[in-house]
């Protein structure tokens, strides 16, 4: 046990990432509540530390190259990123969108279920702008450091740019999960209206799922590609100090 419980979400997940589904079983946010040490999320969480550091210690060992995201390099990383994480992310709001029109339909006055499509629309908005704000600026930032490091082009860095922007994101990411969770909070309490089970069903299958991708690509991004990025712009930045 003591080899779990004084490390945090994020480094056990980082070793391994099988163990991401053990977190999932006990409801604990892997790529949210990351930074804590388990067993304080444990005692907050009411989880049975020896319980989960038995699973964790039999959680299968093998990092396979195409799971084992902190071998990868960071074009790597980042492609996977956009054109898997993003994409995915991209189809299932529109999917999700698409049911909670279907529900709205049938359940016009129901305020609970309004209030859950409501919250759906905004956590798009949310993630949406996150992703832009990724392809747009993070991620080219973060390939020119690669660039410079592989001395493809000149290093002209000037001052720190990528703390400014982890905090954007980390505000980002505290709000997306305050949402998410509020929409699984509510799609579970939707299961006592009149809704059809199988379409509750479907609607909450597909919730738990994204909710789980969103947590991975929060981990891949935040303890992983993030802190190897950071690492590269020290290494430049002193480069340019050293010179004069």
């Amino acid at each position: 046990m003591n080899s779990y419980e004084n490390k945090t979400i994020a480094d056990i997940v980082t070793e391994n990432i099988n163990t991401a589904k053990v977190f999932e079983k006990y409801k604990i946010g892997f790529g949210f509540e990351d930074d804590q040490k388990l067993k304080s999320v444990c005692k907050k969480t009411n989880v049975d530390i020896s319980e989960i550091c038995n699973e964790l210690s039999h959680t299968h060992p093998n990092n396979f190259y195409l799971r084992d995201y902190n071998s990868w390099d960071l074009d790597l990383l980042i492609t996977f990123l956009i054109e898997v994480h993003h994409d995915k992310i991209k189809h299932d709001l529109k999917l999700l969108k698409i049911v909670d029109n279907l529900i709205k339909k049938e359940f016009s006055e129901d305020k609970l279920i309004l209030k859950k499509c409501e919250l759906t629309h905004i956590l798009s908005n949310e993630l949406t702008l996150k992703m832009k704000r990724e392809e747009i600026i993070i991620f080219p930032y973060i390939k020119k450091l690669q660039a410079i490091i592989e001395k493809h082009i000149n290093n002209d860095l000037k001052r720190p740019y990528l703390k400014q922007q982890l905090h954007i994101l980390d505000i980002e990411r505290e709000q997306v999960s305050i949402d998410l969770r509020e929409i699984l909070e509510l799609t579970v309490e939707m299961q006592s209206t009149k809704i059809e089970e199988e379409k509750f069903n479907y609607l909450h299958s597909k919730l738990k799922q994204f909710y789980f991708d969103i947590q991975l690509h929060n981990h891949i991004e935040k303890n992983i590609l993030l802190p190897k990025a950071l690492k590269l712009e020290e290494i430049l930045l002193s480069e340019i100090t050293n010179k004069y």
